[in-house]
């Protein structure tokens, strides 16, 4: 049980740092419309899936965004690196979440 709940902080810490960096530390007018909405880290925490969603945005910029996010993870991970207070730092992977957009569609069909 101690191993899930260690785990799960990582994940929330690591969360709320790769968002800050997101919207703070990077130099780049496209990711600054990126919200992180969830981090889950493999069994040794080596690796992490980043659960993302664009903000107000179309298919073309969303695109863009993906490659910028795909060319400054290493930058990303970096200052991530510096953040955590534990050896080691995960190789960092961003997955594309169109949570809000469903959201939206739905909210259009019942209201």
């Amino acid at each position: 049980m101690r191993k899930i709940v260690s785990k799960e902080k990582k994940q929330m810490n690591i969360l709320k740092h790769i968002s800050i960096i997101l919207n703070r530390e990077i130099k780049s007018n496209l990711l600054c419309f990126v919200s992180v909405h969830d981090v889950k880290l493999n069994n040794n925490n080596s690796y992490a899936k980043i659960y993302y969603g664009v903000i107000s945005v179309d298919d073309k910029q969303k695109t863009t965004i993906e490659n910028e996010l795909e060319e400054q993870k290493n930058e990303i991970r970096y200052l991530l690196s510096q953040k955590l207070k534990s050896y080691g730092c995960p190789k960092l992977e961003f997955i594309y979440d169109d949570l809000l957009e469903k959201a939206n569609k739905i909210e259009k069909l019942i209201g």
